[in-house]
């Protein structure tokens, strides 16, 4: 792998904001450069998620209506 390659971290989010936390912020200690941190939201209806999202300072947020675990 070159110096240049990117790598795209997805993680796939419905609730559990705490497991969430958990999982962004133990990606985001590497400090290997040339990534991103992608997080799904699908739907999820306990605020906590949307909240902790927004307050990333740096994200590429997608959000969808209740897709599911497979199409997320």
């Amino acid at each position: 792998m070159s110096a240049a390659a990117v790598v795209d971290v997805v993680i796939p989010a419905y609730n559990a904001p705490d497991d969430l936390r958990r999982c962004v912020e133990a990606v985001l200690t590497h400090t290997r450069d040339g990534f991103r941190v992608v997080v799904i939201d699908d739907a999820s209806p306990d605020p906590r998620v949307g909240q902790y999202l927004d307050g990333l300072a740096q994200r590429e947020l997608r959000r969808f209506p209740g897709l599911g675990v497979s199409p997320t």
